[in-house]
């Protein structure tokens, strides 16, 4: 199999990121995880699939990238914040739920009207310019596509393997297996992509959960609540440690 894919799974990428980043000027904040999303795999793939690229511009598409994905993340994250607590909120007492609610409404608008300032200081043409400047220097020929996919699982089962029940370790192994379902995906191994990201969910929903629970740890909740705070945060840890339980 021939470059020509690995080509094609990043020119996608840069589509994505075009239509995305129309989006998010025009004040669509649903852009932002795909944006979040596309970001990551083509930063995967200028790494897994270094050989395929000129060493120069890939490097400067991949500092435009970062650039362009940090305007937005720490709305995703918020984002991810108000969907974990509105999972759990069962666990809430009746004065806890609404304090957080509020409390991530204020963080995420903050944040959001932020990010759109940044967004608007942007150069809109840099990264469509550095995406054809890697596409145009793109070495031809063959690349053992699966064979590095397959590496690239499996560094990501030594990952998850030595990561144990280490929180921000499993966090990288759940980087890892993300990286190895998008080398598959480019070789179009559908079934393997499909493995890893089943990996990756669930080392996401760990993550998401100890996010929320470090978030709340250090959030500066009414004395009157603290007690319904640490209890919920115990819970929160416990649901993320249960959660591990469906990688066997």
């Amino acid at each position: 199999m021939g470059t020509g894919a690995v080509r094609r799974y990043l020119a996608e990428q840069g589509a994505v990121l075009d239509q995305a980043a129309a989006r998010l000027r025009a004040g669509d904040r649903t852009a932002v995880h795909p944006t979040r999303v596309a970001v990551r795999r083509a930063r995967s793939t200028l790494r897994t699939f270094a050989a395929c690229f000129e060493p120069g511009p890939a490097r400067q598409l991949d500092a435009a990238l970062i650039a362009h994905a940090d305007r937005v993340a720490r709305v995703r994250d918020l984002e991810v914040l108000v969907e974990v607590f509105e999972e759990q909120r069962a666990d809430q007492s009746a004065e806890l739920s609404p304090w957080i609610s509020d409390r991530l409404t204020l963080e995420l608008d903050a944040t959001w009207r932020e990010a759109r300032e940044a967004l608007a200081a942007e150069d809109d043409g840099e990264l469509g310019a550095r995406f054809r400047a890697v596409l145009a220097a793109s070495a031809g020929g063959s690349l053992p596509l699966g064979r590095i996919a397959a590496r690239a699982g499996e560094r990501a089962a030594r990952r998850l393997a030595a990561a144990g029940g280490d929180p921000d370790a499993l966090h990288e192994a759940r980087k890892a297996a993300k990286r190895a379902r998008y080398a598959a995906e480019v070789s179009g191994d559908d079934a393997i992509a499909a493995r890893h990201q089943h990996v990756q969910q669930i080392l996401g929903t760990h993550h998401d959960l100890i996010v929320a629970a470090r978030w709340l740890a250090t959030a500066p909740v009414e004395p009157e609540m603290r007690a319904d705070a640490r209890h919920l945060g115990v819970r929160l840890e416990a649901a993320a440690a249960d959660c591990l339980g469906d990688l066997i």
